[in-house]
């Protein structure tokens, strides 16, 4: 995230697009998506209130929630 906002951007991303049931159960670790979310805002949060720190710019985060990993037309799972 630093070496983002040291080029001029405003906004990031957190690191939590595979932070999602459909990820994480395949690694036995699904009961963690909270807190893996959680700490993955709370780092990007961090970084961006040290960047608004050295010049007054507000800095943005945004929330990146991923698909998974289970295609329905690809037979993985159903709508349903």
């Amino acid at each position: 995230h630093d070496a983002y906002f040291a080029t001029g951007i405003d906004a990031v991303e957190t690191n939590t697009f595979g932070a999602n049931w459909s990820n994480l159960s395949d690694y036995g670790i699904d009961d963690r998506i909270e807190e893996l979310a959680n700490k993955g805002a709370r780092i990007a949060r961090e970084r961006a209130e040290a960047a608004e720190e050295t010049d007054g710019r507000m800095r943005w985060v945004l929330g990146s929630m991923g698909p998974g990993t289970k295609l329905p037309s690809l037979g993985h799972t159903t709508y349903e």
